[in-house]
């Protein structure tokens, strides 16, 4: 239960910091006009939920393993969320498409969905063997491993 509540604070938070991410007002790089708008909202809107799941997984390792020097690459939510707004952006997503995927994005699915992933590793919380996994992830170049830094 403890791991259900653990996850679904971390995807919680990741989802706050993509939320704030599609609140900022600093600039985020408009698809140039010789890139056309992308239509395909479905593959943005599986984006943005794959996104997230993978934020709540790496948030939870790097608060698990902070001690063992596993920690968010850029060193937040806030900047991994910057991140896949500029990869969106460069995708040719407007901001406005980006924002909707964003607010659709259901955190308790989420959270649900990174208990899944850490469960079907064969982890749980406390277990001496997530901040090998963790590892694990940057050195395989997973999607969660791309969010945490060594």
């Amino acid at each position: 239960m403890f791991l259900s509540f653990t996850l679904k604070t971390a995807a919680l938070t990741a989802f706050t910091a993509l939320a704030l991410a599609a609140c900022q007002t600093a600039s985020v790089p408009a698809a140039t006009p010789a890139v056309a708008l992308n239509t395909d909202t479905v593959a943005l809107q599986a984006n943005t939920q794959s996104f997230a799941q993978d934020t709540a997984v790496a948030a939870f390792y790097a608060q698990r393993c902070a001690d063992r020097g596993i920690t968010l690459a850029g060193g937040s939510p806030d900047a991994a969320s910057e991140a896949f707004f500029a990869r969106m952006t460069a995708a040719g997503y407007s901001r406005p498409q980006i924002e909707a995927a964003t607010a659709s994005v259901d955190t308790g699915a989420t959270g649900q969905a990174a208990i899944s992933y850490l469960e079907g590793r064969g982890l749980q919380d406390g277990d001496d063997r997530l901040c090998a996994s963790a590892r694990t992830e940057v050195s395989q170049g997973t999607a969660v491993g791309q969010l945490l830094s060594i």
